[in-house]
């Protein structure tokens, strides 16, 4: 009753607003902060899933996500990669782990970056290439053709204008270099 009023209301208000002050307001919640955390253990993607795999292994799921990620980007150690809706900096971190990229991530959410810098100075990140700001993809601050490969996991759905987000993907992109959105 009362919890399905709240959430209407909330929905009604977040629907004028701007898309990034909509994004924004979602993630905020405190259903959203909690659900995230709690089940997604800090990330904003639901994981990969292939036939036969058991539906309520999210970790499995995730990490294979993740991997895949690293793996479709095909890039050498040292490429500099542009995570384009990073969260908390669970993929970044282990994609540097992993795979030796020296990832840039950005996001609109100031508390999930807050989350992503408090855990690259954790000892067991400090060696990982990590840099985290908060930017809009839909307008780059970044010299063209400066990223080996772009990865966005589940946030492309939030872009008001994938056109104009492409068009910063590719200009930021080095020639020859790697796109995946999964």
């Amino acid at each position: 009753g009362v919890e399905f009023f709240h959430m209407l209301l909330a929905w009604h208000n977040i629907a004028n607003m701007t898309n990034v002050e909509n994004v924004k307001a979602y993630y905020n919640t405190k259903e959203s902060r909690v659900g995230y955390m709690l089940f997604l253990k800090g990330t904003k993607h639901f994981g990969f899933y292939e036939k036969g795999d058991r539906s309520y292994r999210f970790s499995t799921a995730l990490r294979k996500m993740e991997r895949r990620i690293g793996e479709v980007l095909s890039l050498q150690p040292g490429s500099k990669v542009l995570d384009a809706g990073c969260g908390m900096g669970v993929v970044s971190r282990n994609l540097a782990r992993w795979f030796g990229y020296d990832i840039t991530g950005i996001d609109i959410l100031d508390f999930n970056l807050e989350v992503a810098k408090k855990q690259a100075t954790k000892p067991e990140n400090r060696s990982l290439k990590l840099e985290y700001i908060e930017m809009d993809y839909h307008a780059l601050t970044f010299a063209d053709q400066i990223f080996d490969g772009i990865y966005t996991t589940e946030t492309f759905v939030h872009a008001h204008n994938p056109e104009q987000v492409l068009k910063e993907f590719y200009r930021v992109l080095k020639s020859g270099g790697r796109l995946v959105q999964l």
